[in-house]
Formats: C-alpha cells, sequence, structure tokens
C-alpha cells in the first residue's frame, strides 16, 4: 500500500511538470508574437457621414453636365448614384464610384428640356443640388443694325436703340 501511494504521488509530480513545461514555451511564443505581429488597419467605415454635390445649372439639351463633389470618410471606391427627378419619380442618370479623398466627378445628358431636381446618392446618405438642373432647348437669334435705325417697323413706329422689340420666327 505504501509504494502505491508513492507511486501515484510521483505521478501526479511527473504530470505537473510537464504541463508546466509545456505551458512556458506557450506563454513565450505568444508574447513574442504580439510584439512582432503588424499593426492592424482600419477597415474603411461603412456609413458615409457627409456629402457634398454641386453641378452646372443651366445647360441645353443634349449637352453633358457634370456633378461634382466629395464624400466623407474620404475613402476611395465608393458608390455614387445621381438621379434626377422630373414629374414623378427618381430616375438613375449616371453612376460612378470615388477616388482619392473621396473626391467623384460624373456627367450625364439630359434628353428632355425643362426642370429637373438633382440628387446625390452614396449608401444611405442623399443630398440635393441647390437649384437642381435647368435644361433649354438650342434656340437661334437674330440681330438687326446697324444701319435700321429710323426705318419703319412692320407694327408701326420706328426703331431706334431705345425701342424695346421682341422677334417672332414667323413672320417675315
Amino acid at each position: 500500500m505504501h509504494k502505491n501511494v508513492r507511486g501515484r504521488g510521483m505521478l501526479a509530480a511527473a504530470t505537473l511538470t510537464l504541463a508546466a513545461a509545456a505551458a512556458i514555451p506557450a506563454v513565450a511564443a505568444e508574447d513574442g508574437a504580439a510584439s512582432k505581429a503588424p499593426k492592424e488597419t482600419k477597415a474603411p467605415p461603412s456609413a458615409v457621414t457627409g456629402l457634398k454635390a454641386k453641378a452646372r445649372g443651366d445647360v441645353r439639351r443634349g449637352d453633358l453636365t457634370t456633378v461634382r463633389g466629395a464624400i466623407k470618410p474620404s475613402v476611395r471606391g465608393r458608390k455614387v448614384v445621381v438621379q434626377a427627378k422630373r414629374r414623378g419619380g427618381w430616375d438613375t442618370v449616371a453612376r460612378t464610384k470615388t477616388e482619392k479623398g473621396g473626391r467623384f466627378a460624373v456627367s450625364w445628358r439630359p434628353k428632355r428640356t425643362g426642370n429637373y431636381e438633382v440628387r446625390v446618392r452614396s449608401g444611405k446618405v442623399e443630398r440635393g443640388l441647390r437649384g437642381g438642373v435647368s435644361v433649354y432647348r438650342p434656340a437661334a437669334a437674330s440681330w438687326y443694325g446697324p444701319g435700321l435705325d429710323g426705318n419703319p417697323l412692320g407694327c408701326g413706329g420706328r426703331l431706334s436703340t431705345a425701342t424695346l422689340g421682341v422677334a417672332h420666327k414667323s413672320l417675315p
């Protein structure tokens, strides 16, 4: 019986010694790995917190109008959508991704004349452009003179530099 107790004690001591010996290198490896690990890089934030945009407000039908802006936080590669509203719902007219510094520029060609409400969206953030975009049809204007001052007008009266006139395309 004496041998049994002594054998059990020796077995327990050997087990504890082996466990301690195995644990010491593991702790040392963790400390060394922590000091050699590269610094963590921040993942880009998922939420857009700021959005600025502007566009040329007056454009002729068929010409390009460019919307420029920037998104905060300044991350490259964020999706940006430009939408226009005219008599109804919002239509996506252009898409792009942000460049360095969160900046973007995208162009679109309005197909119809009129006033468009324009907004820019990125993620859940949207920003309307002040004044929107007004699209005009191309038109020609005539200019008569000099030398016509003092001549009679078709509507009566005489043409002078002080005359406020109007024109009509179908009249001769």
